[in-house]
């Protein structure tokens, strides 16, 4: 029917225009976390957010993390290496605490 036709070239348009605004987010968080203003940090539970940036609009931190890791910009792997080296160091100061008897739960 002519009706869906409409609704559907619409709806085409309208999906178009939420991808186009993700890739914009998705810019912003790069040119953020090369800026220094944005950052990744990696949780006590092991996974990752984006701390200082807007996430896109319907996207949590592990699709915004995936898209981002797809794209592969350099202010991301700097980021990311960062996440990960300052989430290896609480791990050590963590395991040090317990076999010093200082730490407990």
């Amino acid at each position: 029917m002519p009706c869906d036709t409409i609704f559907r070239q619409m709806e085409a348009a309208e999906r178009q225009r939420e991808e186009e605004e993700r890739k914009r987010a998705l810019r912003e968080i790069e040119d953020a976390l090369a800026r220094g203003v944005a950052r990744i940090v990696k949780q006590p539970d092991g996974t990752f957010r984006v701390i200082g940036a807007r996430l896109p609009k319907g996207m949590y931190d592990l699709c915004t993390l995936a898209k981002l890791q797809e794209r592969n910009s350099a202010a991301f792997r700097k980021a990311m290496a960062q996440a990960q080296a300052q989430g290896a160091n609480f791990m050590y100061q963590h395991h040090l605490a317990h076999l010093k008897g200082g730490h407990g739960h």
